[in-house]
């Protein structure tokens, strides 16, 4: 009987560690929402057609970079390849 109740005591123990942490997690995620700042204009940073305002990383054993059919492409090179935003004062 003694085994029973201890069962019974934390059972209720974990349900309501479980129920606080449920309810901690709802939280974070009504403040994340509230924590998005409005953006006061649409920066564009691919245009679909070429490379303008973006250069090759250089992280050394680059592949190819390129635009085919309006998508961003990247062929894989030796060590890794990359593309990195240049121009700053569109942002």
């Amino acid at each position: 009987m003694f085994a029973i109740r201890n069962r019974s005591l934390l059972a209720v123990l974990a349900a309501v560690v479980l129920s606080g942490f449920v309810a901690s997690q709802a939280d974070e995620k009504k403040d994340e929402k509230k924590a998005v700042p409005k953006v006061k204009r649409e920066i564009k940073l691919f245009n679909g057609k070429n490379l303008d305002g973006w250069k090759n990383s250089m992280f050394g054993g680059d592949g190819e970079i390129g635009v085919e059919d309006g998508q961003l492409i990247l062929d894989m090179g030796n060590d890794i390849t990359g593309v990195t935003w240049k121009d700053e004062k569109a942002l």
